[in-house]
């Protein structure tokens, strides 16, 4: 027995052409095929050509039983691998420096995929599960690592960092307090718009 696949690897659902035409036997003529695609479905018992699609994620043994006129049967096998949809982790943001107060708005949506969740983490004791969150206020100086985290529907995780610096605010306290109000002003309106 003899078999080949249009393709044997690729991501889920995926969608693969079987062709035993090639099989032959000595003794007389192969009458049918019988497929067993491993994945606990069903057999197919048919002609040598056959499409099947995959739905589940994994290594798949497909097994292949030329059947002769005489009723004498030879197998061969071929794996079959199905992986996850990949997905990306993306984002951007207004700025990624500047003085304290600083407030950061992010914006995900250069992330690719199949994205069932989202975890964002500002690297200053706070983290968000929103998609999108409202504008983010780094009140002292420092370096934070700001991260997302998205996980797709089958499990896969990926992660994307950006680095914000913060910086010491040398002007008069006034100052700061007035900022820290026009900040909280800001993410007011953010809310409202988005």
């Amino acid at each position: 027995a003899r078999l080949s696949a249009t393709v044997t690897s690729g991501e889920v659902p995926l969608t693969v052409t079987f062709d035993a035409s090639a099989s032959t036997y000595k003794a007389g003529d192969v009458v049918s095929y019988e497929y067993d695609f491993g994945d606990d479905s069903d057999l197919y018992i048919g002609g040598s050509k056959v499409s099947y699609k995959y739905t589940d994620v994994g290594n798949f043994t497909v097994t292949l039983t030329a059947i002769g006129d005489d009723g004498k049967r030879d197998s061969t096998t071929l794996q079959v691998v199905v992986r996850p949809v990949a997905i990306t982790a993306c984002f951007t943001v207004n700025t990624d420096s500047g003085t304290a107060p600083l407030f950061v708005s992010v914006d995900p949506s250069c992330s690719t995929g199949s994205i069932q969740s989202y975890h964002w983490d500002f690297d200053d004791g706070t983290i968000s599960f929103d998609r999108r969150p409202d504008v983010h206020t780094y009140e002292n100086d420092g370096t934070y690592t700001l991260e997302l985290e998205v996980t797709s529907d089958q499990g896969v995780v990926d992660v994307f960092e950006k680095t914000i610096t913060v910086k010491y605010f040398k002007g008069n306290p006034l100052e700061a307090v007035y900022w820290r109000g026009l900040c909280s002003r800001f993410r007011q309106l953010w809310r409202s718009l988005i």
